[in-house]
């Protein structure tokens, strides 16, 4: 070293280091005891500029001491401190751990170097180099960075230096400004930050993957490419690839540096134990190290794809979602045989977790994007709402549904749909199941944007956040407003069907009723009559059985109005039209109505013929018209009556089975008075059964109304609704009316000599009936068996001229006796006895008149007549 440099050198040195405490810098701890300087940057800058402020006392300390000199003031003593300080310092200098360098600033040229720096350049001799060959920078961009140094402009630089192995270096160096009397130096402390530097470029190309994967602006095969690029550009010399994994064949993801083939190559393949790295670090779920291609195992299937390709060791690890599940493998590839560095494990590590997030996003991603579509695509209405109930989003189905758009209700809640028909106890109810962890399911009655009403089947379901809040709310409902309409109807049908099974299993209880009291009412009448005849004319028990014969009329028609009602009352009908007869009722009726309420009536004259029985059509207006006066009894209303033609359909079919499809004419009644709900129109028509006790209702209008229509082929269909009024629609089937009607037949009673056997299984009725046709002159004989009948009229058929049956007994019905007569070749006229009112369907014989029990004697004498008359003229 020159000595004005060395003495400048140990003057400032010795300045710095041995001055007062307050001059004393912290980086001069580091240059006295040689340990390495921290790496904190901001520490070092710190110094730096504790080091311009040493610098600038020891040069005004510098300069007094020139002076000194100068003036010749200085004797052989201080000479003698500032060589050995000079000696001193220069040792401190050679044998520092940090790197140090002292330039001339005119050229550039390194003048002093320390061991440590000749260490790190590895260079023979760097004082005869010139800076600006280290110095990756031009020589005048050098040159440009001394001059601001030497002005103090900017005392901390980074460069890139050469190594003599050629290798590039990232330093820092913090340098100032040194004068010996007129001479200026640099001196620079020279800290390599390569590492460091490296970390950070590998954070910030970490962080710009990361952007792109939240901010999902990039591909994942774009994603992949990037991790393998930043990989190789962290570990030069290395190739990279990503593999996918789709359920356990191998896929290509991403491996730029790699021939296209090589992925083709691997596609498809099964992981496994011996798969190569990758395929077994996806089997095995670990990393595979595997140091040379030629020489392992796992790649004794492989081998020539390192040999094709050029790479002696691979480095794998298995790629994993957050769950444990194998998505793929990163890997890394060398030319060289070799195992990874510590450095570099962790760089194969941080890639690994990069790519992991990256495919799981996108799957995630693709997951999200298909359960979005799927949702908006459903048909049912899907809300989702904050924990505070207000709405974040719905889908096309909620649209659709409500004719709400998205915009008109984010941000509000639900019960903007709320009708007037759900309470607040069905919101509490539903705010309690959710607070409870549960799922609330149930149908709500809401409203749509236009208005209408609808129904909808609803869940709602909380979602919970990590600590267990409800943090969200998921409503899933279904408009199942048109499933609701036909459950009611098919409820309806089912209620119909009900009523009509229910009044037919009463029809047949009260048939079986009125039959025994047929039954017993038969002798009671008979023997009334029969005592009537066989006592005085001034008799005081005349009166009596007076009486009793007109109770046990009564008895008789309250017994037929039960029939009427089982639909078991046959009569003799002739076609008719229901207009007639409905305006001749209405005729008698509107005297009697009060005043309040108005009687309307719209009776179509061009309506068909039915096959009717008048007096029972008169009794079915007269009741409806009747239950509608009871209706509006002391409120008023308007009573209409009309009758008309329609087509019966399928529709109302369903509902009533009893009808038939086709024309009918139907008899209506409409009031406008208290209407009835579901139990009373349930019960309307069972006999018996009034709403009118303390007025003195029977209960049996309805029902006769009921049984007359359907013994007429026809239905009665109400429809009511409480206090708005009921209407009563009676339908008939219509009668085609032939070309001419037959004539009736009627004859008066006598006496005679023909002889008549009566059948009838109950003694007492067989009985009565024998001594009433006895008492009009006849021959007669009686038997309770319908078989001895049979062996008697079939040994003796001549002498019988008519045969009066019971229809119903317990061996041989009166049908059935007739009918093996008829196959035994025998012609006995019949006159058929009934307590049910029933009928003989007409057969491939004559059809036997018939007659309901009870009878009196009168009746059962014309009738007699009339079939003896008739039978008489059949054999003429």
């Amino acid at each position: 070293m020159p000595q004005d440099l060395n003495v400048s050198w140990a003057t400032d040195s010795a300045v710095v280091g041995i001055g007062s405490d307050a001059s004393r810098f912290p980086m001069q701890d580091s240059l006295d005891t040689g340990s390495p300087l921290p790496a904190d940057i901001d520490a070092l800058r710190k110094r730096v500029a504790e080091l311009e402020v040493a610098l600038a006392a020891a040069k005004d300390r510098a300069e007094c001491r020139d002076d000194a000199l100068a003036r010749g003031s200085a004797n052989d003593s201080v000479e003698d401190k500032l060589t050995a300080s000079n000696a001193r310092y220069w040792q401190m200098f050679e044998t520092n751990q940090a790197v140090k360098l002292i330039i001339d600033p005119s050229d550039g040229q390194i003048v002093e170097a320390n061991a440590a720096a000749r260490d790190y350049y590895g260079y023979d001799d760097l004082t005869s180099m010139n800076i600006s060959e280290i110095n990756s920078l031009t020589k005048a961009e050098v040159a440009h960075a001394m001059l601001r140094t030497e002005r103090e402009e900017q005392l901390v630089h980074s460069f890139q230096h050469r190594l003599a192995s050629g290798e590039i270096r990232d330093v820092e160096v913090y340098s100032g400004p040194l004068k010996d009397g007129g001479k200026a130096w640099l001196y620079s402390i020279v800290i390599d930050v390569t590492e460091r530097t490296r970390a950070q470029t590998l954070e910030a190309d970490q962080r710009r993957l990361l952007e792109l994967v939240s901010r999902g602006s990039a591909t994942q095969v774009e994603l992949l490419e990037s991790i393998t690029r930043i990989a190789e550009r962290h570990l030069p010399g290395v190739r990279s690839s990503i593999l996918l994994l789709e359920g356990d064949r191998i896929r290509p993801g991403a491996a730029p540096s790699m021939p296209a083939e090589y992925g083709a190559l691997l596609d498809g393949l099964e992981i496994g134990p011996a798969v190569g790295c990758c395929g077994t670090a996806m089997y095995l779920k670990r990393p595979m190290i595997v140091e040379d291609v030629e020489a392992d195992p796992l790649w004794a299937n492989y081998r020539n794809l390192g040999t094709k390709y050029g790479f002696r060791a691979c480095w794998s690890n298995p790629i994993l979602d957050s769950h444990g599940l194998v998505l793929g493998a990163f890997a890394i590839y060398r030319d060289r045989v070799c195992g990874p560095t510590k450095e570099e494990m962790h760089l194969i590590e941080s890639m690994t977790s990069l790519a992991a997030l990256a495919i799981e996003k996108d799957r995630g991603e693709i997951k999200l994007r298909k359960l979005s579509s799927a949702i908006d695509q459903n048909s049912a209405a899907v809300i989702i709402a904050d924990s505070k109930g207000l709405i974040e989003y719905v889908n096309s189905g909620f649209t659709t549904i409500t004719g709400y758009q998205p915009h008109e209700v984010i941000g509000k809640s639900p019960r903007i749909l709320r009708s007037e028909f759900d309470s607040d106890a069905t919101y509490d109810e539903i705010r309690r199941t959710i607070l409870a962890g549960e799922q609330w399911r149930g149908l709500l009655r809401n409203k749509k944007k236009n208005g209408e009403l609808y129904w909808e089947d609803g869940t709602i379901s909380g979602v919970v956040d990590e600590i267990g809040r409800v943090s969200h709310l998921v409503s899933v409902r279904e408009d199942v407003s048109k499933h609701k309409a036909l459950q009611a109807e098919k409820d309806e049908l089912e209620r119909s069907l009900r009523r009509a099974q229910k009044l037919e299993t009463i029809g047949t209880l009260a048939g079986g009723i009125a039959h025994d009291f047929n039954n017993i009412l038969t002798p009671i009448m008979g023997s009334a009559e029969l005592a009537k005849r066989r006592i005085e004319p001034n008799n005081p028990a005349l009166d009596d059985l007076d009486r009793i014969l007109r109770a046990s009329h009564r008895a008789k028609e309250l017994v037929s109005r039960i029939l009427l009602f089982c639909s078991q009352a046959e009569r003799e009908r002739s076609p008719g039209k229901i207009q007639l007869i409905a305006e001749e009722a209405l005729h008698l009726l509107r005297p009697t109505t009060h005043a309040t309420i108005s009687i309307e009536e719209n009776f179509d004259s061009t309506c068909a013929w039915i096959l009717l029985d008048e007096t029972q059509i008169h009794e079915v207006v007269v009741n409806l018209c009747t239950n509608a006066f009871q209706a509006m009894e002391g409120i008023g209303g308007s009573l209409t009556v009309a009758v008309q033609q329609l087509t019966v359909g399928e529709e109302l079919i369903q509902t009533h089975p009893q009808l038939q499809r086709g024309e009918h004419v139907c008899l209506s009644v409409r009031d406008t008075g208290c209407g009835m709900d579901a139990e009373t129109m349930d019960r309307a028509f069972e006999p018996f059964f009034t709403t009118r006790i303390t007025a003195g209702g029977s209960g049996m209008g309805l029902s006769v109304v009921h049984g007359i229509a359907r013994s007429h082929g026809g239905e009665v269909v109400v429809q009511s609704v409480p206090g708005e009024g009921s209407e009563f629609r009676v339908y008939f089937p219509v009668f085609e009316l032939p070309s001419s009607a037959a004539s009736l037949i009627s004859s008066e009673s006598g006496e005679s000599e023909e002889s008549i056997l009566i059948v009838d299984d109950n003694v007492e009725v067989a009985q009565v009936v024998a001594a009433m046709v006895e008492r009009m002159g006849y021959r007669v004989s009686s038997l309770c068996s319908s078989a001895d009948a049979l062996v008697e009229l079939t040994e003796r058929p001549e002498q019988y001229d008519l045969v009066i049956s019971d229809l119903t007994m317990p061996e041989l019905t009166g049908e059935e006796l007739m009918t093996q007569l008829e196959l035994a070749g025998i012609a006995v006229p019949f006159l058929i006895m009934t307590g049910y009112g029933e009928s003989i369907e007409p057969g491939s014989g004559p059809t036997p008149r018939m007659i309901s029990k009870p009878v009196g004697m009168e009746e059962l004498s014309l009738v007699i007549r009339e079939v003896l008359t008739n039978s008489q003229e059949l054999r003429i």
